[in-house]
């Protein structure tokens, strides 16, 4: 059993009324397996009951009424009976429930009325069972029971799964006794929903078994706000809206993954918000959702679209905002952002941001007064993309603050103008990293965990002193393509950002900041008078966005490694795959070219990837933004015989496009239980798509080393790491046209391991495209090796 409560009000009484209000609590993961039934053999047995939850009303008190609230509280994956028992029967005076109420003297006869209130407000019972009710059972004359905003998810009454005899059973509500029909009425039950089966609603006097299952309607995909709408007695359709947006959120499904019996229920739910024309004034509202586990809900999803926000003034805040986002894959699409008194300081953010998935895109930040601490949106642990926003007229400490402190606490702006703004830091953007990382002792780690922040094509205009960007603390890696800063903007490091370690790091981050560098081409050659390695070629250029820098590379084996590419723009063009080959060294233990938010196009090349017993990301790596461009490429494995840690293509953000390439035999060293995992191409995070058209996967091994055992597996809290040619963690267009993928070995999937795909901001594609697509692919003798190295049927779950 796990209780966890963040408020529990102690006992409130008065001269007539005794009160106990039960708030925030949550109650999962139990399991009820005690009751005692009756036995007509042995009358000396009392009959006792088993519940997470049981109240008793006494008699007799020094109070004349008796009170119970149950307010934002989680009933979640609750059990009843002994189910591990093949045999265990329920019995129509067996008693186990979430919750129960009842009268003191109960299971006995009841001799007098009780006087007892008893609310549940904006409760959830998630997957929980009972004997006669899955969530809420009332025993007797006990008063009132009012439900209010009250939700059910797939709650069961075991009496009904199990076929009891002659047991009456209601899968949200159950009541018995004297006017047990009585508390079934629409005064008593209030704007509460379900997706439980029918009967939801049950009376021990009435045999109508599904009759008044209308009081608790189904949950509901669209709901529609209007400011003629109702809170109280709306149904949020078009006919009868809500009034407010707070009041359709707070009657959504709540979602929930590890806390349902059925795989069929584990499917996303979306829900439509959609409100009319109109100013509403809100309340504070909260986004719940249990799709992965009641700790940590971090998949729920949310889009907010074409909404104006108008901040009021209340004062200070601890820890607060106009809009908080602290989980969740959130995405703001074509609002405005302003404040309906601008003349006063305001001491909250209209967004701050806690986690690493929200997207801004086509946002409208203006007019905002804020105190000289505080910014328009802060970032405080967490990550953001904001693309195509405008921020004007902005007083405060700066238009955006971020406090990077994780891997992957990432930036990425696209397309943003940033004018007319008075800082008190000085600067329109302020980005500080907490996370340290020993650049000196270990370069490689450094730039594949470090934060980064990217600009692309924005502008930085018309601002109060420097207006620009300020990059504080440890090493953070920028990338600035096609930004226009004018006199008035600067970017400013802090000594931590300009040590003389860090110095190929932030060396070629710029390119286009005031004008484009004109394209460039070098020929690359180990004869001649010709620049002899591509180190030397690419030293001290800066083209980047539109200019390119072409390299017309030779014949022969080049082992120029480390390249970093940053934010320029480099193509690469060998004579044949034949002739012209690039390999990182084996002793270096590096990638061969590092792109953060620039792009590296390889043409006609050969690339051999060395194995090293040493993870170095991959032998192409894309951090923070970029592209990676290969065709007609041929990528092989210098040393067959060891086995490679590291990925050919490591990408956590950026796009990549791979025409008429062929990924030629290699095998990678993946162990179970280790926390990092190699592939052909493995990719994560903020990645935006993958792109592959007419190229070949062969004998690309992945699978573990050491196979596990079924007694390791049985260990899992998780599904296991699954392997797999490629391997997508996180995408948002995934798109493969004539590939062929041929005697791949994975522990899972021998050629494509998807996990999941977000929405798609990245792709410049029609929204109508899909996001993940194959066309004429062939697939032929890829093996799933634990289909063949566990035999129990019950641990094959999740091979493709």
């Amino acid at each position: 059993m796990k209780l966890e409560m963040r408020e529990l009000s102690h006992f409130i009484s008065s001269a007539s009324t005794a009160q106990v209000d039960i708030k925030h609590c949550r109650f999962e993961k139990i399991s009820l397996h005690k009751a005692t039934d009756v036995n007509p053999l042995d009358t000396s047995i009392i009959p006792t009951q088993c519940c997470v939850v049981i109240i008793k009303v006494p008699e007799h008190s020094l109070f004349s009424t008796h009170s119970y609230s149950f307010i934002n509280s989680v009933f979640a994956n609750i059990l009843a009976g002994k189910t591990e028992d093949p045999d265990f029967m329920m019995t129509t005076t067996l008693d186990y429930a979430p919750v129960m109420l009842t009268y003191n003297e109960y299971p006995a006869i009841q001799t007098s009325q009780r006087s007892c209130n008893i609310t549940f407000r904006k409760s959830r019972f998630i997957s929980t069972h009972g004997s006669h009710s899955g969530a809420i059972d009332i025993r007797g004359q006990i008063g009132s029971v009012i439900l209010e905003s009250v939700k059910f998810s797939k709650t069961v009454a075991e009496d009904g799964v199990r076929f009891t005899h002659d047991a009456v059973y209601g899968n949200c509500m159950y009541a018995s006794g004297v006017g047990d029909i009585q508390h079934f009425a629409s005064e008593f039950i209030k704007l509460c929903r379900s997706d439980s089966n029918t009967p939801k609603l049950a009376a021990q006097s009435s045999l109508d078994f599904g009759l008044i299952d209308f009081l608790i309607p189904d949950f509901q995909s669209t709901l529609i706000v209007a400011r003629s709408g109702s809170d109280s007695i709306g149904l949020g359709t078009d006919s009868s809206p809500y009034q407010t947006v707070s009041k359709a959120t707070s009657i959504c499904n709540p979602k929930k993954a590890s806390l349902v019996e059925k795989v069929v229920d584990q499917e996303q739910y979306p829900v439509t918000v959609i409100i009319k024309d109109g100013t509403f004034t809100e309340s504070q509202m909260r986004i719940i959702s249990e799709r992965i586990t009641i700790q940590d809900n971090t998949e729920c999803k949310l889009d907010i679209n074409g909404i104006a926000f108008e901040q009021q003034n209340f004062g200070s805040l601890d820890d607060d905002a106009f809009i908080m986002i602290q989980y969740g894959e959130v995405r703001l699409q074509s609002c405005s952002f302003r404040q309906t008194d601008s003349s006063t300081q305001h001491n909250t953010s209209f967004i701050k941001i806690k986690y690493k998935q929200p997207v801004l895109q086509g946002i409208l930040f203006s007019n905002g007064n804020f105190s000289s601490e505080t910014s328009a949106i802060e970032v405080s642990s967490g990550s953001a993309v904001v693309l195509f926003s405008n921020f004007t007229s902005i007083t405060g400490y700066s238009a955006l603050s971020a406090d990077l402190q994780k891997t992957f606490d990432d930036l990425i702006f696209r397309d943003c103008k940033f004018s007319q703004l008075s800082c008190s830091s000085q600067q329109a953007v302020v980005v500080s990293s907490s996370f340290n990382t020993d650049f000196n002792s270990n370069q490689v780690r450094s730039i594949l965990r470090s934060p980064s922040c990217t600009f692309t094509r924005c502008n930085f205009t018309d601002n109060s002193a420097n207006g620009g960007v300020k990059f504080l603390g440890y090493l953070i890696l920028i990338c600035f393509s096609q930004c226009f800063f004018d006199s008035t903007n600067t970017i400013y490091y802090n000594n931590s950002q300009t040590t003389s370690s860090n110095s190929q790091i932030i060396g070629y981050p710029y390119n286009g900041l005031t004008q484009n560098q004109v394209n460039e081409t070098i020929t690359v050659s180990s004869t001649g008078t010709s620049i002899h390695s591509i180190i030397e070629a690419i030293n001290g250029k800066t083209q980047g966005g539109q200019s390119l820098l072409t390299l017309l590379i030779g014949s022969g084996t080049w082992e120029d490694d480390g390249l970093m590419i940053g934010a320029r723009s480099i193509s690469m063009e060998g004579q044949d795959v034949n002739q012209t080959t690039l390999m990182n060294k084996v002793t270096n233990r590096i990638w061969l070219a590092c792109i953060i938010g620039g792009r590296l196009n390889i043409r006609n090349i050969g690339l051999q990837q060395a194995s090293s017993s040493e993870y170095y990301g991959g032998m192409l790596v894309l951090r923070g933004d970029g592209i990676i461009d290969l065709s007609n490429v041929v990528i092989r494995q210098r040393e067959q015989t060891q086995n490679q840690t590291s990925n050919t293509i490591y990408a956590s953000a950026g796009n990549i496009i791979i025409t008429d390439c062929i990924f030629e035999k290699a095998s990678y060293r993946n162990e179970f239980l280790q926390t990092i995992y190699s592939a052909s191409i493995y990719c994560e995070d903020k990645f935006g798509s993958l792109t592959i058209t007419h190229s070949t996967f062969s004998q690309q091994i992945t699978s573990f080393i050491v196979p596990p055992t079924v007694d390791e597996l049985r260990h899992l809290s998780n599904v296991e790491y699954g392997g797999g040619a490629i391997v997508i963690q996180n995408a948002q267009v995934i798109k493969l046209v004539e590939c062929n993928f041929t005697q791949n070995q994975g522990w899972l999937t021998g050629a494509i391991n998807i996990q999941n795909i977000t929405k798609s901001w990245a792709s410049s594609e029609s929204s109508s495209s899909p996001q993940l697509s194959f066309v004429n692919c062939n697939f032929d003798n890829n093996v799933a090796v634990k289909d063949r190295s566990i035999q129990i049927i019950s641990f094959k779950y999740f091979i493709g």
